[in-house]
């Protein structure tokens, strides 16, 4: 234990303000059952692998009215991050409904050339000059070339385009069996489009002509999915999955509801649909590679770690020639993923406050795990994961009551952390992982408080410590970057497949260039399920940033360009849309917000770049993303804004100064979304540290996140923290600190009063 630790009695100080919100039966005596938490949440660290929280709660939908948002698209986690200004490809992107499988391919041959589409769809449908059986040939030939062009266009991916030929060629007379299948298209090209209320529709008149669809029920489920109607899509799936035999179709059901399970927290729920699709396919071809990966993910976060790294070994030697683009992914992550779980599981002995999987894991493999990136030969001559033996050691003084009793606490305030929108399913898992983060921080914290008032320094063990890793000393003062080590460490614990590190620990190579994330609001013609929300507010600032500085930066080569155009500064301000915004400039540029320092009067700091870019292999397809490059001298900048406030922070606790200390906490997380220090996970980790801090300042949050509010968003696209500060603490401040800020709003009225009083009496003189 570090010098802090032993002097502090643990964050149960903090939980007797939470009885009032919580249950009050679980955590009656807590004090007296926790003598120091540290040591339950030894346990916990290995109770969490086996132990899921109960999923008979989930929600399954956002509102009790329907919450479809035709502004959405299909999107998993946030960006990958990378370091350069070229697309970023995930594995968790890709909305598990698109399977080109999933659209009903025809052959063209008989029929492309049919209809030269010279006429337009009324006329054809309405001619008044020939007879009832031309006009019927006529409109059948209509019909049939349109379902062709819009197979075409779906090909190409000009998705707007196949959805107009698919509704024309319902126009004409079509059999009910092709009807069915022109609905599915129909239904599969809205949801490429983001348009899911309309590929819901559609999906559900592809059931009503017919019932046995298993594309218009897997396609359903997957919609349904992605706009977080959970329930409604395990339903839908799996009624998709029991029609007929096993197939393609089935398989993406399979995969859907896996992918669905996991992202639920679910991962033995996972294994179970696992093991059923793959029961159905004994003969483990190529195309069930993608249900052994999930597999070694699912016995990776489960802690069950020579399974797992034996599964990905399994994976990896696949040397399948007909393997597709998703198995070539699944191959390569496990080889990463294999070196996760195997350092993991061989440094099991260590002492938790002593390790960092950022220190263990090499900087080389870290780098292509982030990046996606095929191994180099540099990288193969420092991988070598081989399993050694281990004995875990047990802590000692908690026992299962102590560990029930903390976890209830820590669900709750995880449960604090979800997002209520499209988009963003409960993970249960992620949640209760985020709230042990809080309690163990905000332990901490306390400590660092105590410490100040007594005048002395809290210290922590320096190996453990990703800011003291160059430290000769075992202990160092404890600060702001060890606080968010707790919370970023059990973020990794809580999905370990997910690149949760910390961006300087990466090759200095990739640190100097930017190593950075790429977050699409819109990309190709397809609107972000979570984050098309955001649009208006990108527009407004990159009109207000291009206005008041006349420059952007050039994609392609990273330079500055200035614009001295009116007629290009017009064009920005009549943009409206993606593509309009990159018709206005001609070319791929980004536009970078400039935020405000809380602490140096005058100073500005680099925030987050709005890139819009031309898709060259899409027809009419462009990009809209939030792109943050992380360089060394942004980082010591933000490190040196980070400092402060954790001083100011820190003493506003001590002096026990609610109002301001609430402030000082938002601040703290408007600087940190900003900052977008981790390759993925700043936005769970930030809001994570914002309730452990109001936990420390014996202020627990009471209130979950407001429909469609995303605190991180609200502070990238904002440069004024105070602004941020006001919006954050209207929506989520405890009593405690709502009380001291109505008092001192009310008292910064009252002085201006007087003081207009005073000028009125002035003039009057």
């Amino acid at each position: 234990m570090s010098e802090g630790w032993t002097s502090f009695p643990g964050i149960v100080k903090c939980l007797p303000a939470c009885h009032s919100a919580l249950n009050q039966s679980s955590l009656q005596d807590l004090e007296k059952k926790l003598a120091r938490i540290e040591d339950t949440l030894e346990i916990i660290k290995t109770h969490i692998f086996t132990n899921a929280p109960a999923h008979s709660h989930v929600q399954t939908q956002i509102t009790t009215e329907s919450p479809l948002n035709s502004a959405a698209a299909p999107f998993a986690e946030n960006s990958v991050a990378q370091a350069d200004w070229s697309d970023v490809v995930e594995a968790d992107s890709k909305p598990t409904i698109l399977n080109h499988e999933n659209v009903t391919l025809i052959k063209e041959k008989d029929h492309s050339d049919e209809y030269d589409n010279q006429e337009s769809a009324s006329d054809v449908v309405n001619h008044p000059a020939v007879s009832e059986e031309h006009l019927a040939e006529k409109r059948r030939q209509f019909s049939v070339w349109n379902l062709v062009q819009g197979i075409e266009h779906y090909k190409i991916q000009n998705y707007r385009k196949a959805v107009q030929h698919f509704h024309n060629s319902l126009l004409g007379p079509v059999e009910k069996d092709e009807e069915t299948l022109v609905w599915n298209n129909l239904g599969f090209c809205y949801a490429l489009l983001g348009e899911f209320k309309d590929a819901l529709a559609s999906f559900r008149k592809a059931l009503n002509l017919d019932r046995h669809s298993k594309q218009a029920w897997v396609n359903l489920g997957g919609a349904l999915k992605e706009i977080v109607f959970l329930q409604e899509s395990i339903d839908a799936l799996e009624e998709g999955i029991a029609i007929g035999s096993s197939d393609k179709t089935s398989i993406t059901g399979f995969i859907t509801l896996t992918q669905l399970r996991i992202q639920m927290g679910d991962h033995n729920g996972a294994l179970t649909v696992i093991e059923r699709a793959l029961a159905g396919n004994p003969n483990k071809d190529a195309s069930m590679l993608e249900f052994y990966y999930l597999r070694a993910t699912c016995l990776h976060a489960l802690g069950n770690l020579i399974d797992a790294s034996l599964e990905y070994q399994s994976v990896i030697k696949r040397n399948d020639s007909n393997l597709s683009e998703d198995d070539k992914d699944s191959k390569l992550m496990s080889m990463y993923q294999m070196a996760v779980s195997t350092i993991t599981y061989n440094t099991q002995d260590w002492a938790v406050e002593g390790f960092t999987l950022d220190d263990v894991l090499p900087t080389l493999v870290k780098e292509h795990w982030s990046r996606r990136q095929p191994p180099t030969e540099k990288l193969l001559g420092v991988y070598s994961p081989v399993l050694k033996h281990s004995s875990p050691s047990r802590p000692q003084g908690a026992n299962p009551r102590q560990v029930r009793d903390v976890l209830n606490v820590a669900d709750y305030v995880g449960s604090l952390v979800h997002n209520h929108h499209a988009g963003f399913i409960p993970n249960l898992r992620l949640q209760r992982a985020a709230g042990l983060g809080a309690l163990e921080m905000a332990q901490m914290v306390r400590g660092v408080v105590l410490a100040r008032k007594q005048g002395k320094k809290f210290k922590v063990l320096s190996s453990g410590a990703t800011g003291h890793r160059d430290s000769e000393n075992r202990y160092e003062e404890a600060g702001w970057r060890d606080a968010m080590d707790l919370v970023v460490k059990w973020r990794q614990v809580g999905e370990p497949k997910d690149q949760v590190l910390w961006i300087d620990m990466m090759t200095r190579e990739r640190f100097e260039e930017g190593f950075a994330s790429d977050t699409k609001t819109y990309y190709g013609q397809t609107k972000h399920v979570r984050y098309y929300s955001n649009f208006e507010r990108i527009l407004t600032n990159w009109k207000r940033v291009i206005s008041e500085t006349g420059k952007v930066v050039l994609i392609d080569t990273k330079e500055p360009f200035d614009i001295v155009s009116q007629e290009v500064f017009d064009s920005v301000e009549k943009a409206n849309t993606p593509d309009s915004m990159w018709r206005s400039l001609g070319f791929g540029h980004g536009a970078m917000i400039s935020i405000k320092s809380k602490m140096r009067e005058g100073h500005r700091m680099n925030g987050t770049y709005m890139c819009v870019r031309s898709v060259a292999t899409q027809t009419d397809g462009f990009d809209l993303s939030i792109h943050t490059p992380v360089t060394p001298p942004r980082w010591e900048d933000f490190e040196q804004e980070f400092e402060m406030i954790w001083d100011r922070l820190i003493t506003a606790m001590a002096e026990e100064n609610m109002a301001e200390t609430s402030r000082w906490i938002s601040t703290f997380g408007y600087y940190w979304f900003n900052f977008m220090p981790l390759v993925r996970g700043t936005a769970l980790t930030g809001y994570t540290a914002i309730l452990g801090l109001f936990w420390a300042a014996n202020m627990p949050v009471r209130t979950e996140l407001p429909e469609n509010y995303c605190p991180d968003w609200d502070a990238i696209l904002e440069e004024d923290p105070d602004v941020f500060t006001e919006s954050l603490l209207e929506k989520i401040a405890p009593p405690e600190a709502q009380q001291n800020r109505e008092k001192e709003i009310k008292k910064v009225r009252i002085l201006g009063r007087q003081s207009e009083h005073k000028a009125l009496i002035s003039q009057d003189r």
